[in-house]
């Protein structure tokens, strides 16, 4: 039986991300990548299921300062990688103006405020309420606006559209292969064992064995780290995300929306699309989905396998259901996936908030568009837990990684990497590595955060 040193289940942007890192940046001996789909970031990399948006933190108004300042050199190592590396697909990614729009007194009161916390972290960022400005740089946000309606916009130049899957095609085509590092496709992982110090990784196809696993499957993760006995205190909120589409652009760049603080679904914001250039996109809705990955039925079967059906999951259940917040979004949410009316509503309370010259002939629920996140829940505090989440049990990783998760795939990845080169002694190329990206100015940055994430256990 071969014995790999590392393999990676799941062949999306943080899989695909970390083999190319090692294969890249390592002396790793061997690994191999499991997915089981016919090509990579074919799941939530997928760029139907996904805004598309390269996250730095300037425009995500529900941030903290701190998240932001995190958000901002990790998405600075993609950034470097789409600017640096030669031979990458055409038209992976497109520079593009975005924004933040606040509408109404209280929101455009919040956005002023918000600009002065984050004007030190983002020295280009620009804060108006000159229509005349916001105009010039989106027509169609002060088009047919009530002139009493007060509006203000957060804008950056420093925007960038990505397809993350065919950064997932690119990451494997410019891994450095040899016969002890594999990719394999079509291969479905049904059960994952731990003894004598290999965990046995049996598919659809054969069994292969590995010193450390990392499993980066999205909702499936957490499915894996549940039957091995990990997260006992912990459930997910699986929140699947629909889209409507235009029959025409409206949008020269991506506008975003003033975000609510402590809730874990984005507000509606509108998006020319990468691979659609003459439409515009608006969502996401936020419908709970008890489902492990969307438009896979059997997954429902699989979501109930990882709750644990006792008092602190009602509780928790209860507790989030409380939020009132929480409740308005999931509720008129799910009257815009209803027939007839839910394109009226849609259109009424949120695309026309962006475009309100917006006519309903011109907006489409997009079908088949949309993927699911999974919210961490902690049961003991009976609370979401916001942001990425990573668990890491013995010799193996989790990777739990809703919205923004993708723009930050080669920090995850080399936290990954660093966690692996230490438990196998293994040499990585760190200069290298960032010189490549050439973005060395941050390097010390990002090693001084992976230092203090004390191995991930931040959900343990």
């Amino acid at each position: 039986m071969e014995i790999y040193d590392v393999a990676i289940v799941g062949g999306g942007v943080i899989g695909t991300a970390l083999f190319y890192l090692l294969s890249n940046y390592t002396n790793i001996k061997s690994e191999i990548l499991i997915e089981k789909n016919s090509d990579f970031g074919m799941v939530n990399t997928h760029e139907w299921n996904n805004a598309q948006t390269l996250h730095f933190g300037d425009i995500e108004t529900n941030y903290t300062v701190e998240k932001a300042k995190e958000t901002k050199v990790s998405s600075e190592m993609l950034e470097g990688f789409l600017l640096n590396t030669k031979g990458l697909s055409r038209d992976i990614f497109k520079r593009c103006n975005k924004m933040v729009l606040a509408v109404g007194d209280s929101e455009v009161e919040a956005l002023r405020e918000k600009y002065e916390l984050l004007k030190p972290v983002f020295s280009y960022i620009r804060y108006t309420d000159n229509r005349d400005i916001i105009k010039r740089f989106e027509p169609y946000v002060v088009k047919g606006r009530d002139r009493s309606e007060s509006i203000a916009i957060i804008q950056s130049d420093n925007g960038y559209m990505v397809n993350f899957r065919l950064l997932s095609k690119d990451f494997i085509r410019l891994s450095r292969k040899d016969k002890n590092k594999k990719v394999l496709l079509n291969t479905k992982v049904k059960d994952i064992r731990y003894y004598d110090g290999l965990y046995r990784i049996y598919t659809d196809k054969a069994v292969y064995s590995a010193k450390i696993a990392v499993l980066s499957a999205g909702s499936y993760s957490f499915y894996f780290a549940k039957r091995l006995g990990y997260a006992d205190n912990l459930i997910i909120l699986p929140v699947g995300g629909n889209f409507y589409r235009t029959t025409k652009r409206f949008t020269n760049g991506k506008i975003y929306r003033v975000e609510r603080t402590g809730i874990p679904f984005a507000a509606v914001h509108a998006d020319p699309e990468i691979d659609m250039p003459n439409t515009t996109r608006f969502g996401p809705t936020a419908t709970f989905s008890p489902v492990l990955e969307v438009r896979y039925i059997r997954s429902f079967l699989d979501y109930l396998m990882t709750l644990d059906f006792n008092l602190d999951t009602i509780k928790s259940i209860i507790n989030i259901l409380r939020d009132k917040d929480i409740i308005e979004k999931l509720s008129s949410s799910m009257s815009y996936n209803m027939p007839i009316i839910g394109k009226k509503a849609f259109v009424d309370n949120e695309a026309r908030k962006i475009i309100p010259s917006l006519r309903y002939d011109e907006i489409y629920l997009a079908k088949g568009v949309g993927g699911i996140r999974p919210q961490i829940v902690d049961e003991k505090e009976h609370k979401i837990k916001l942001g990425t989440g990573k668990i890491v049990g013995e010799q193996i990783i989790f990777n739990i990684t809703p919205s923004p998760g993708a723009s930050a795939c080669l920090k995850i990845g080399l936290s990954d990497a660093y966690y692996i080169s230490k438990a196998l002694d293994l040499n990585i190329e760190l200069e290298k590595l960032f010189k490549d990206l050439g973005k060395e100015s941050i390097m010390k940055d990002i090693l001084d955060r992976i230092s203090k994430e004390s191995f991930y256990n931040n959900f343990m």
